[in-house]
């Protein structure tokens, strides 16, 4: 092998690595991309549910405090009334 040969070698070894790189880095980009298009459309959803979320939690609120104000109202003592007119 000469010296011309020899030194052709590392080079195009090292296109060929290039090129790998460079292939690698696309398919990542491509995966990126679409990966970015989901998250967009799935923002999109997100933001067209965004009042009926609003309603959501306004609903299970009202829902909390009224089971409160029931389990308080269970939890105080009733007053008998037909204990005071005997007495």
């Amino acid at each position: 092998m000469s010296d011309a040969q020899h030194h052709r070698q590392p080079v195009s070894s090292t296109y060929a690595s290039k090129a790998m790189h460079y292939a690698s880095l696309n398919a990542q980009l491509d995966v990126l991309q679409k990966n970015v298009e989901e998250l967009q459309q799935k923002l999109q959803v997100t933001t067209q549910q965004i009042p009926s979320f609003r309603k959501m939690g306004i609903l299970h609120s009202s829902m909390f405090m009224s089971a409160t104000r029931v389990i308080n109202n269970q939890n105080e003592p009733k007053s008998d009334t037909h204990s005071s007119i005997s007495a």
